[in-house]
């Protein structure tokens, strides 16, 4: 790949030591050619060199670590010599302040997180009902200390 090149931007944000080297370690395993990498002032940015790695990485990241995942696409440019157009992915993981197994304070209850994906799931501490809880609502959450 020519120096600068890049099809696809991994952004991590509100992300733990842990998150950030997983990435590492999974773009270095796989032999994954990172462009540029840029620190930002909530995060990182991976320049990846392709759509697939990008998609993998976050996929895999929201599964290990739960957080918020979300891609888009953009048009680049229209190569000429091959008649198709060209896009450039953005792959955006945000982490979120609770992980599976976490105490929390919502919404004056205290809840046992048992899993976040699309929503957190949690169940109540006394009366063991589940809620689902949306991800928008993750850093409200005030973690108790056991």
């Amino acid at each position: 790949y020519p120096l600068g090149y890049f099809e696809a931007i991994l952004q991590l944000r509100d992300v733990t030591p842990e998150i950030t080297s997983f990435t590492e370690e999974f773009l270095t395993k796989k032999n994954v050619f990172v462009g540029k990498i840029i620190s930002q002032t909530t995060g990182i940015d991976y320049y990846l060199g392709t759509h697939q790695s990008a998609k993998q990485l976050g996929k895999l990241l929201q599964q290990h670590f739960g957080g918020e995942l979300r891609m888009s696409v953009k048009l680049h440019t229209f190569e000429r010599m091959k008649s198709q157009r060209v896009y450039r992915l953005t792959v955006l993981f945000r982490g979120l302040p609770v992980k599976r197994g976490d105490t929390v304070i919502y919404k004056g209850e205290q809840y046992l997180i048992k899993g976040v994906a699309k929503n957190i799931q949690a169940i109540h501490h006394t009366s063991k009902k589940k809620i689902q809880i949306p991800l928008s609502e993750g850093k409200r959450l005030r973690v108790v200390e056991n």
